[in-house]
């Protein structure tokens, strides 16, 4: 049964004939809201009411007597006279959301509904915002009281004491300089401090006996005196608030945190660089809690746990986190640059605890050869190595595109955790040559940069199973890494034997255009050999020039374009001939072959037409292979000074009579870098002739100039915003925009410190790479001793993923073995 229910109040009414409301009084017939109506009055007063006869109680159903001015109450009603009179006034409704005029928050003590009213409703009933409550009506509590305010301090009695003990000590000081001056009888009495109590009035307990301060190994750059002063604590404070700051942030409102498993992730890794692997647990399993849909997140964190476990010699623990992690592997996503880095990662700890064939396994799955890949390579090598330099990284970057980018970085990480024997043999293990080829050279280069000098003899001995080219790649990264280290580092025993073993290599004759028969018979030769010997001189020329040796570079160089050239016959014959190729029909070229070749049937005209096709396809990609590896040699050999060099190559196979022979380098890169280098270098000459070829065969005043150069120029001319709205445009894949992004971030702090870098990286509007930018620069910035910077902008950002971000790059430079004091 179906009871009629009030519309001011909601109660459902059990008399059906009501007309007006038992609880609130409003008509049962009005509008919400709206009270019974006042009856009219008569104009005649109101006749008192008869008294009841002497000794009768009044009936039951007389009105009773009441006081002028008292409103009625029924004896049924389960109000008081007072609730009564309060009942049938109108009551202010509270609203579900804050509006203009309603922003006092009030909570319903029946359904616990949050509504809001005005401040004037303060000690007023009010009717809950919720239209379901069983008791809607309540009254406003009042706002709580302001604390009172704290006593006025006391007069410190102490400061006109010490006021007078200065004026006392100040005469008797006096009076003791006075008589010091006078010449003395007897020697003076030296009082030597304890060294140990000197430092522990210095604040300096931790450093031990007779040993000098070390100089930064970088000079700290000075901050900008436009901003606030950051008070400079010890690397020890400035890592405690850090990771407090970590830990708040992960509680923070969704509108403030983008990913509170990142939070909780970030701060596992960075419990586990201070080596508090019980807190670094602590965070994993709080991660767990709130990201449940992304367990692999843990990934990284347990590897570096496990680090931090191999190092502590726990070892049996560090294999129960690894194991922990791979478990993790299947859950990884397909796609994306983080888990590439994660399966690196792990890959490297896998062969610590001795699992190199998982690792092996997990990296042949997971790696590819592209730039998004390099990338991911490239960040995990600067963090193991704890150099956080990715500027440094590019400028001295693979010639070409790493086959195995992921076994390489895992390599490196193993060398920089000490795991040298094992990262012999997992480079050794992997199942390609080119893979091997990337392991090895890179494991050479690091050595190098770790500061373990090998002698060339050593590395001979160690690469020469693996051919002459690997082993004058190998040598020649190892020396420039020696001299990254250390700019005046002896290389000349490394450019002399890998000189020599060069000797041994033989360049290719440089292919001709086929004719038909040939197209058809074609056998290109493997490319791998010629790329990897290519790449090796090109290597060789580098280190010979940064050796002060032009000519023996610039011979070499030649010899590094040589084996590149062996891929493919010249570009410029081969795209006519893949022109002509496709501007004739099947059909047509079909009668032409069978013509020529005399052959007999149609199958046969069929297939050899087929085959020519297929054919003149892989010359087109082999000859533009080539000339994509002939441009980038050329274009760092300027990079290497060697401009007038590669020009003179350049103009000389661009203008090539015989178009089998002719490479047309204006359509490359190469063009622009030589541009560059002939401005910087006030070559007039050289660079109008440069720019009157590129006229003459392009038809335009001038190439684009490099995207990374024009990038540089904005931050260098004081235009952040821009350079990093523009480089925000570009594709995330096919670009290297977010490898531009770290180096330009590394230069703006090595140049002009953290608050530049930090200022360029706020207008990225990519928030991971954001996080990813700051996280990085942050860890450079501390390691050349501005943290206080770092911590700066850990209070500028509002969202919470950036300051974990920030606090974890904070710490991982300040926990680096060589930052700066």
């Amino acid at each position: 049964m179906d009871f009629a229910i009030c519309p001011s109040c909601g109660q459902s009414v059990l008399d059906d004939d009501a007309e007006d409301c038992p609880f609130c009084g409003s008509s049962m017939k009005a509008k919400p809201g709206q009270a019974k109506p006042a009856p009219k009055p008569s104009g005649k007063a109101p006749a008192p009411a008869a008294a009841p006869a002497a000794g009768k109680p009044a009936s039951a159903k007389s009105p009773a007597v009441r006081p002028p001015g008292k409103p009625a109450v029924d004896d049924d009603s389960p109000f008081s006279a007072a609730e009564e009179a309060e009942r049938l006034v109108p009551v202010a409704q509270a609203s579900p959301t804050p509006t203009k005029g309603k922003s006092h928050e009030v909570r319903c003590p029946m359904c616990e509904t949050v509504g809001y009213v005005s401040k004037g409703a303060i000690g007023k009933p009010v009717k809950c915002a919720n239209p379901k409550c069983l008791v809607p009506v309540f009254e406003v509590p009042p706002e709580p009281e302001a604390p009172p305010p704290p006593p006025p301090p006391k007069r410190n009695n102490l400061i006109p004491i010490a006021i007078a003990t200065v004026l006392v000590v100040g005469v008797l000081g006096g009076a003791a300089y006075f008589l010091a001056m006078q010449p003395s009888t007897t020697a003076p009495v030296v009082t030597q401090i304890d060294p140990d109590i000197l430092k522990s009035m210095n604040g300096d307990t931790d450093r031990p006996k007779n040993t000098e301060t070390p100089k930064p190994a970088v000079e700290p750059v000075k901050p900008d005196q436009s901003v606030e002063t950051v008070k400079v604590t010890p690397a020890k404070e400035w890592i405690e608030k850090a990771l407090q700051q970590m830990v708040d942030s992960s509680t923070a409102l969704r509108s403030q945190n983008r990913s509170k498993p990142f939070c909780r992730q970030q701060a596992a890794i960075g419990y586990a660089l201070v080596g508090d692997i019980a807190a670094a647990q602590g965070q994993v399993e709080q991660l767990l809690k709130v990201g449940p849909e992304v367990p692999y997140y843990r990934i990284p964190c347990l590897t570096a746990i496990a680090w931090q476990e191999l190092s502590k010699g726990a070892s049996d623990a560090a294999v129960k986190s690894v194991a922990t992690a791979f478990q993790d592997v299947a859950r990884l996503p397909k796609v994306g640059r983080s888990q590439l880095e994660d399966a690196s990662g792990l890959a490297a700890v896998l062969v610590a605890t001795g699992r190199a064939d998982d690792a092996l396994k997990l990296l042949n799955q997971r790696q590819k050869s592209t730039l998004e890949a390099e990338t991911a390579a490239a960040l995990q090598i600067v963090r193991a190595a704890r150099t956080f330099d990715l500027d440094e990284w590019y400028a001295k970057r693979p010639l070409s595109t790493w086959v195995a980018p992921q076994s390489a970085a895992a390599v490196a990480s193993l060398v920089a955790h000490g795991k040298d024997d094992e990262a012999w043999k997992f480079a050794e293990q992997q199942t390609s040559a080119d893979a091997r080829a990337d392991c090895l050279v890179e494991l050479c280069r690091q050595l190098a940069l770790q500061g373990r000098s090998q002698s060339p003899e050593g590395l001979i001995k160690k690469l020469e199973s693996h051919g002459p080219a690997i082993t004058i790649h190998g040598m020649a990264m190892h020396a420039l890494g020696l001299r990254v280290r250390a700019p005046d580092a002896d290389i000349a025993s490394f450019v002399q034997k890998a000189s020599e073993i060069a000797e041994s290599l033989t360049p290719p004759a440089e292919p001709r255009l086929p004719d038909t028969k040939g197209v058809i018979d074609l056998k290109l030769s493997a490319p791998a050999p010629l790329v990897q010997s290519a790449v090796a001189l090109g290597q060789l020329c580098q280190l010979q020039a940064a050796a002060g040796q032009p000519a023996p570079a610039a011979a070499t160089l030649e010899r590094s374009l040589q084996f590149a050239r062996g891929m493919a016959p010249a570009l410029d014959g081969v795209v006519e001939l893949a022109r002509q190729t496709q501007q004739t029909s099947a059909g047509i070229l079909q009668i032409q072959l069978r013509q020529e070749l005399k052959l007999k049937t149609d199958d046969d005209a069929r297939l050899t037409t087929n085959a020519y096709r297929r054919n003149v396809d892989q010359l087109d990609a082999a000859a533009r292979q080539s000339t994509l590896l002939q441009g980038e040699i050329l274009k760092r050999a300027v990079g290497w000074g060697l401009a007038e060099p590669v020009w003179d190559i350049v103009s000389l196979r661009t203008t090539d009579d015989d178009v089998a022979n002719r490479v047309n380098f204006m359509t490359t890169e190469v063009p622009a870098v030589l541009i560059e280098a002939f401005r910087r270098g006030n070559q007039s000459e050289k660079l109008n002739a440069v720019l009157a070829l590129w006229k003459q065969l392009q038809q335009t005043d001038a190439p684009p100039r490099p995207e990374l150069v024009q990038f540089e120029e904005l931050l260098a001319a004081g235009e952040a915003t821009r350079g990093a709205r523009q480089l925000s445009e570009l594709d995330s894949v096919d670009t290297r925009r977010d490898e531009w992004a770290h180096v330009l971030a590394a230069q703006q702090v090595k140049s002009h410190g953290g608050a530049a870098a930090f200022g360029f990286i706020s207008q990225l509007s990519d928030i991971v790479l954001r996080e990813e930018c700051y996280e990085l620069a942050a860890s450079l910035a501390a390691l050349r001793g501005q943290a206080p910077d770092v911590w700066k902008q850990v209070q500028a950002v509002n969202s919470a993923t950036e300051k974990v971000a920030l606090c974890r790059g904070l710490i991982a430079g300040l926990t680096s073995p060589s930052a700066t004091p």
